[in-house]
């Protein structure tokens, strides 16, 4: 990283300046924009060792907490092909390549165009600046609205973030926005409407912000390209510096008939806490009911079990209602083996939720979890439990201590 140093600090100051929060893992930095779209939420990797999936899940732990999208940026001189095993662990997948482009302000060189485009600079409400954004970057109206508002309050607070766009007979149709730090600038948000591209335009654009770079003593530009959009920052004077690959996250998910399970996470303490208050579904629990502290510290239990182990735990939602259901999942046992298990809400008993959600659970495992067999149990007297084990073709094998109780052991071939 230390050979692109400068590249990087104008990458992180351009992020830092329209973020609501950041955080600085070491291996990682993270920027929430807050804007709800992946790619506007960006990790970006700054080493890589043997932390490499700790510090991944760091990450997945910010964002969660937020609940927010986000996407990993992994600079190629980093890249080890042995990565993506942990990347599929959180279920990244790889998205698309992108050029990270310098130029010196000097060396610069500009075709002259004979056009009607009038470019302004763009101060205060920037929702003209940000409508060529909506088709530059096939986003939504809400996504660059969001978007939108980042910029000018970052620029309202006097932070060195400019904003160019291009009008032709009043219609704004190519944007762009400008970030100084030291004797750096970052182009970011190139973007033109279609009807006008292939013009020059946005060259154009280009030109008017350098020309203002110049004018604050800035001596390099930096900016990041798509591989197919290269041509138009050769021309001019970029050269390639090094690529980037875009990691975007599909979270967990499975889906039934009825249900969806949601990998679990801090957000979800509300629903669990009360879940694990009500004396009636913890009947069969030796320690009874649960405080929200003592559920709280077992969310980061159940966390913990995916990050270290690959076994999630997941949150139960109908689909029809969108109501909290339960929760079900993955846990290590002392001997070695996976457990499975299940907690449903008392109005969700007898409806087959239950055996519908480990039905689920069982299938998945099949494909992602190395161990010859799954394992569940419940109490002798819990003979609801183990007919929904049977019901999912698990077979009982033995009666033993399970967390402190005597409990009938059930099996299923997980192979």
């Amino acid at each position: 990283m230390f050979m692109f140093h400068e590249f990087h600090q104008a990458e992180h100051h351009f992020f830092s300046l329209i973020s609501d929060a950041q955080a600085d893992y070491g291996h990682m930095i993270a920027f929430a924009t807050g804007v709800p779209t992946s790619h506007l939420n960006p990790v970006i990797v700054k080493k890589i060792d043997e932390q490499f999936l700790n510090t991944l899940f760091q990450c997945h732990s910010f964002y969660t907490s937020k609940q927010l999208l986000w996407s990993l940026i992994l600079p190629e001189y980093l890249y080890q092909p042995e990565l993506e095993k942990s990347l599929q662990s959180l279920h990244f997948t790889y998205a698309e390549k992108g050029v990270a482009m310098e130029a010196l302000i000097n060396s610069m060189v500009f075709p002259k165009f004979e056009s009607s485009l009038v470019i302004r600079e763009m101060v205060g409400d920037l929702s003209a600046w940000s409508l060529p954004l909506l088709y530059g970057f096939e986003s939504t109206i809400e996504i660059t609205g969001a978007y939108r508002r980042k910029h000018e309050v970052a620029s309202a607070t006097g932070a060195k973030l400019y904003h160019f766009s291009g009008f032709i007979e009043n219609e704004p149709v190519c944007s762009l926005s400008l970030s100084l730090y030291g004797h750096y600038a970052r182009i970011d948000d190139l973007a033109t409407t279609p009807v006008y591209q292939k013009k020059g335009y946005a060259t154009q654009l280009i030109h008017a912000a350098i020309d203002f770079a110049k004018k604050h003593h800035i001596t390099k530009c930096f900016l990041e390209a798509s591989m197919t959009g290269l041509s138009i920052y050769q021309r001019i004077g970029f050269k390639e510096l090094f690529i980037n690959r875009y990691y975007e996250q599909i979270p967990l998910q499975l889906e039934t008939p009825r249900m969806i399970l949601r990998l679990m996470n801090e957000t979800d303490l509300d629903h669990l806490a009360e879940l694990n208050m009500d004396e009636e579904v913890r009947k069969f629990f030796p320690d009874g009911v649960q405080t929200r502290e003592q559920t709280k510290r077992r969310i980061q239990e159940f966390m913990a079990f995916y990050r270290n182990h690959g076994l999630p735990c997941f949150v139960i939602w109908n689909k029809l209602t969108h109501e909290f259901m339960g929760r079900c999942g993955f846990g290590p046992l002392e001997t070695g083996e996976i457990e499975v298990g299940y907690l449903l809400a008392r109005k969700f008993w007898g409806k087959g939720y239950a055996s519908e959600a480990l039905g689920a659970l069982l299938d998945w495992s099949k494909h992602h979890i190395d161990s010859k067999y799954i394992i569940a149990f419940a109490p002798i007297e819990h003979k609801a439990s183990q007919r929904v084990m049977e019901k999912c073709n698990m077979t009982y094998y033995k009666v033993d201590l399970g967390h402190g109780v005597m409990c009938k052991f059930y099996r299923i071939n997980n192979k």
